[in-house]
């Protein structure tokens, strides 16, 4: 079990590490970066009806995924709530520390590869302040996620 579970998270880490990365390259060459940001580099607090419905598609991506995820490693063996969103939360946190510490410290801020765009207030400093606050906050975040598709995984189960 332990196994089957090792192999199929890594695998839906490299799935979700793939759609972090290909996500981050549309959202740079697009433009919606420069959109979404003052000069100074900080975040706009209000969003235009592109990103809201952008923000909302990306989340919904993230729930199918991890509730594809949870059908898959529940096939071995049944899981309850709460070690469903155990491991949902686990791999949340590995794919937060891949898109923090690889996707906007060392791409982003460090190598800012040309064809990605990256606005010149792109800083490390910057990134260093979006690593702090998503660290902050982040886990709030992926703790809810984590529980909300546990629990619709759990309902759609129950239909089958």
């Amino acid at each position: 079990m332990l196994t089957y579970y090792l192999i199929t998270t890594i695998t839906f880490f490299l799935l979700g590490a793939t759609f972090l990365s290909l996500f981050t390259v549309w959202v740079y060459r697009s433009g919606a970066v420069h959109r979404s940001r003052h000069y100074d580099g900080t975040m706009n607090t209000k969003s235009d009806w592109q990103g809201k419905v952008l923000s909302f598609l990306f989340l919904a991506i993230v729930i199918i995924l991890l509730v594809i995820y949870d059908k898959t490693i529940n096939c071995q063996q049944t899981l309850n709530f709460w070690q469903l969103s155990l491991a949902n939360f686990t791999l949340m946190f590995i794919l937060t520390l891949f898109d923090s510490f690889i996707i906007d410290l060392l791409v982003l801020a460090r190598w800012k590869p040309a064809f990605l765009k990256i606005p010149d207030e792109v800083t490390v400093e910057s990134m260093r302040l979006h690593v702090k606050k998503t660290f902050q906050l982040g886990w709030v975040i992926i703790l809810v996620l984590s529980f909300l598709s546990s629990g619709i995984y759990l309902i759609l189960s129950l239909t089958n």
